[in-house]
């Protein structure tokens, strides 16, 4: 196996926080990060003589499994699904997916991993849950009337978690054009569709630009999507820094602002919701580049930390590559930001962060088309 280790940096931070005193317990010091470092390694994966298309960075078709065991890639393109050990960094298999017949997984674009062994295929008319080596085991269709429930004709959902029993299942709302940031959540043992409000979430449709022409055209909106960490959920958009947090076991839903003092905490311009031409579409996409961007909150269990990245565009420069301003912030259990600092000396462009494992921050890299990680510790 190659040696995959390579020390790159350690850099100390000083990030702002409005209250930098730590308090010492008789017992166990509590953590500061009002001054923190950050050590980083690379590591990469052995691939066994195979070429390996997760490393070809896609938002889609990445999983990493309960147990932070593995990483499994999805490659809709060839139908097989890639199977990584985060053990051992090693490539285990690439298993061939049949997309019809009986063991068909239709042309889902990405996958969910619902448990150890099974994953959802999340197609436009019925979810198919197959176990790791594509044999089906279920088919769950989407198209039965009580889903749709409190939804109006033109709306659609996609499922963004599914229970390791496979009763309930946590949606998005599709409609383009309005968008709807409300969660469906489907109980399918009672067959029951309850919407959840997110009221604070409504001027995404402040960022929605949609050229329409002839049932094509093109569309840009902020990420809706749900995260999940220990017995809980979040609900976050890519354009807010505020959150919901949902607690299934009591039912009970609530809304924390997370401020931070570096950046802006939401988007904010004034944009065309329905333009005219693709050049105009993608000059409000253009417009829409420097604004601030917010990643999911990566919850470290070892630290009992959020990790949050940040970013915006600055203006172009002639016919030079995009540049960026990003950040990087740590965030207690009741969403307060204890930390936070801007990166963009170390880190020029947007990271792309798959997980975190035994403290460490893990981003994809590519290196000479081998798939690798960043390692990042936050000390």
């Amino acid at each position: 196996m190659k040696n995959p280790y390579l020390i790159l940096l350690v850099l100390s931070f000083f990030a702002c926080n409005k209250n930098t005193d730590t308090k010492t317990d008789p017992v166990e010091e509590t953590v500061s990060y009002a001054t923190f470092s950050i050590s980083m390694d690379t590591v990469i994966v052995e691939s066994n003589d195979e070429i390996v298309m997760a490393a070809v960075y896609s938002p889609l078709g990445h999983q990493i499994n309960q147990d932070l065991s593995k990483h499994l890639y999805w490659n809709v393109r060839e139908f097989t699904l890639e199977m990584i050990d985060l053990d051992k960094f090693e490539l285990i298999k690439k298993t061939e997916f049949n997309r019809e017949g009986p063991d068909g997984v239709g042309f889902a674009l990405d996958i969910e991993m619902i448990d150890q062994e099974h994953i959802a295929f999340h197609n436009w008319d019925q979810s198919v849950i197959s176990d790791l080596n594509g044999n089906v085991v279920e088919r769950i269709s989407k198209q039965e009337d009580w889903m749709k429930e409190g939804l109006k004709p033109n709306e659609n959902f996609h499922v963004r978690f599914t229970s390791k029993d496979r009763n309930l299942m946590y949606c998005s709302i599709s409609n383009f054009e309005r968008l709807n940031s409300n969660i469906l959540k489907l109980d399918l043992k009672d067959q029951k569709a309850d919407v959840i409000e997110l009221p604070e979430f409504d001027n995404r449709e402040n960022f929605r630009v949609a050229y329409n022409i002839g049932g094509g055209g093109g569309l840009y909106f902020p990420l809706l999507s749900i995260s999940k960490y220990e017995d809980k959920f979040i609900f976050w958009t890519d354009a807010f820094n505020a959150i919901y947090q949902y607690d299934p076991g009591k039912d009970s839903l609530s809304y924390h602002k997370i401020i931070n003092t570096l950046f802006a905490n939401e988007k904010s311009g004034e944009y065309k919701n329905d333009v005219g031409s693709n050049i105009e579409l993608q000059a409000e996409m253009d417009r829409m580049k420097e604004e601030i961007k917010f990643s999911e909150l990566f919850w470290d269990e070892k630290n009992k930390v959020f990790y949050r990245f940040s970013h915006f565009g600055l203006p172009d420069i002639g016919e030079g590559p995009p540049r960026y301003k990003h950040f990087m912030s740590i965030i207690d259990e009741g969403f307060q930001v204890l930390g936070e600092k801007e990166i963009t000396n170390i880190f020029p462009n947007p990271i792309n962060i798959l997980f975190v494992k035994d403290g460490l921050i893990f981003s994809h890299l590519n290196v000479d088309d081998e798939l690798g990680y960043i390692r990042i510790k936050v000390n």
